[in-house]
C-alpha cells in the first residue's frame, strides 16, 4: 500500500494512513446507515454510554459514527426510544419495508428534519399519539397508511406532507401545522373537502397519479397563497362557479374531466393549465386570463409541463376566442382537426408548439400544417415520429422534433 508517492515500510505507518482514512469518512457530511437485524449493536449505542474501548489501555483515536441520513429497517422502532450516538446528527430518516411498529415514544433526533415511509414501508400504526420533533420539515407516510389524522399533533414547522395511496379518512377537522407549503394526496383518497381549513402558507396541493377524488370544489376556500393545484385521474365536477384563489400560477386536470369552462373565471395570475385525456368542450367564448403562457389539451404527465402530452379526445376550434399576447407554448393531441390557418395571428408570441397528431400514418395528418402562417418567435415545433411533413414549410430557425408513438394504456 502506498501514500501516491511511496510504499508503506511500517506497520505504524499503515495505522496511520488508516486513522486519516477512518476520521474522514467519519466526518463525512452526507454519510449514510442502513439499520437492519444484522447491525452490530454497538452502532446503536445510546447517547451517554461510554465508549466500546473504555476498558482498553490505549483507546481507538477513530471518532465514533453519526450518520446524517438512517435507513430504519428493523421491524419495531425499540431501540429508537432511547437517543442513539450514530444518530445523534441525523437530519433524514427512512423507514423500509421490514418496519411496521408503532412510533410512540420514539426519542427522535434533534436535529431530524425528514420522515419518510415511502420505501416500501407496510406502516398502518395509529400517530395520534405520536409526538414528532419539532425540527421536522417534510413527512411522507407509507402508501399502506390508512389512519384517521384529525387528533394528530403535526410539528408546527412541518412545511411537507404527503399521505401515502391508501389513506381515505376524513380531513376537515386537521389542524394544519402554519407553516406547511405542499400537501399530496394519494391514489384511494376521496373525501369532501369544502370545510376544510386549509393552512394560510399553502403553496401547493396536489390529488396524486391515478388519483380517485371526485368531490366538489365549489364551496371550498382555498389559501390565498396557493400557487399550484393538481387533480387526479377521476376528478370530474364543474368548476364554472369556483373561486379560484387569485395567487394560483399552475392548474392542472387529469384524465377523466370534461366539463364546461366557458363561465370559468381563472384567477388574474394563472401561467400554467392542463386538461386530460377526455377533456372536449368548447373554448369558444372563454376568457382567458392575460398572464396566461401555457395551454396544453391532452394526458397530463406526472413529471410536469416541460415532457410530452400525447394523447386527447380535444377536437374544438381554437380561433374563435381570444388568445392572450402571454401565450408562449400550446399542446393539441391526438384527436385534432380544426383548422390551425392563422395561427400567428391568434397567437403571435408563440414560442412552442406541440401538435401531437397520432393518425398512424393515414395521409391526412400533415393538411392541417401545410401553408400555415407560423408566429414569428417560434423556435419548438414537436409532431409525432409518423407525422408527415410533405409541402409543409417549416422556418429555419424553428427546432423539430419527433415523438415516440405510442398507444393509450387506458
Amino acid at each position: 500500500m502506498c501514500d501516491g508517492k511511496r510504499w508503506y515500510t511500517s506497520t505504524k505507518e499503515l495505522q496511520q494512513a488508516s486513522l486519516e482514512f477512518c476520521i474522514a469518512c467519519r466526518k463525512y457530511q452526507t454519510l449514510r446507515l442502513r439499520v437492519d437485524v444484522q447491525t452490530p449493536r454497538t452502532l446503536l449505542a445510546a447517547v451517554d454510554a461510554p465508549s466500546p474501548h473504555s476498558k482498553r489501555p490505549c483507546r481507538t483515536r477513530v471518532p465514533r459514527l453519526r450518520a446524517r441520513r438512517v435507513i430504519w429497517n428493523m421491524p419495531t422502532a425499540t431501540e429508537l426510544k432511547s437517543p442513539i450516538f450514530a444518530l445523534k446528527d441525523v437530519v433524514r430518516l427512512d423507514f423500509g419495508p421490514a418496519f411496521e411498529g408503532s412510533l410512540e415514544s420514539v426519542a427522535w433526533p434533534q436535529r431530524l428534519k425528514e420522515i419518510d415511509f415511502s420505501w416500501g414501508s407496510l406502516f398502518n400504526q395509529p400517530i395520534e399519539g405520536v409526538e414528532f420533533p419539532p425540527s421536522l420539515l417534510e413527512l411522507r407516510l407509507s402508501d399502506a397508511f390508512d389512519q384517521p389524522i384529525e387528533d394528530a399533533i403535526l410539528p408546527k414547522s412541518l412545511q411537507f406532507f404527503m399521505f401515502g395511496d391508501d389513506f381515505n379518512h376524513p380531513v376537515d377537522d386537521i389542524r394544519w401545522p402554519p407553516s406547511l407549503e405542499q400537501v399530496f394526496f394519494g391514489k384511494h383518497f376521496n373525501q369532501p373537502i369544502e370545510e376544510v381549513v386549509w393552512p394560510s402558507s399553502l403553496k401547493e396541493l396536489t390529488f396524486g397519479y391515478r388519483s380517485r377524488f371526485d368531490q366538489p370544489i365549489k364551496d371550498v376556500e382555498w389559501p390565498a397563497s396557493l400557487r399550484q393545484l393538481t387533480f387526479g385521474e377521476a376528478f370530474d365536477q364543474p368548476i364554472e362557479s369556483v373561486t379560484f384563489p387569485a395567487s394560483l400560477e399552475e392548474l392542472a386536470f387529469d384524465t377523466d374531466f370534461n366539463q364546461p369552462i366557458e363561465g370559468v373565471t381563472w384567477p388574474d395570475s394563472l401561467q400554467r393549465l392542463a386538461f386530460g385525456f377526455l377533456f372536449n368542450q368548447p373554448i369558444d367564448n372563454v376568457r382567458w386570463p392575460a398572464s396566461l403562457e401555457e395551454v396544453c389539451f391532452g394526458k397530463h404527465e406526472s413529471q410536469g409541463f416541460d415532457h410530452a402530452i400525447m394523447f386527447s379526445e380535444f377536437n374544438q376550434r381554437v380561433d374563435m376566442c381570444a388568445w392572450p399576447a402571454s401565450m408562449r407554448r400550446l399542446t393539441l393531441g391526438h384527436k385534432f382537426r380544426q383548422s390551425l390557418q392563422g395561427l400567428g395571428t391568434w397567437i403571435p408570441n408563440l414560442e412552442i408548439f406541440h401538435f401531437l397528431d397520432h393518425s398512424n400514418g393515414s395521409g391526412d395528418e400533415d393538411s392541417l400544417l401545410r401553408g400555415i402562417e407560423w408566429p414569428t418567435g417560434l423556435r419548438q415545433l414537436a409532431v409525432f415520429r409518423d407525422s408527415r411533413l410533405d409541402g409543409v414549410i417549416i422556418p429555419s430557425t424553428v427546432e423539430v422534433s419527433r415523438l415516440c408513438n405510442e398507444s393509450p394504456t387506458w
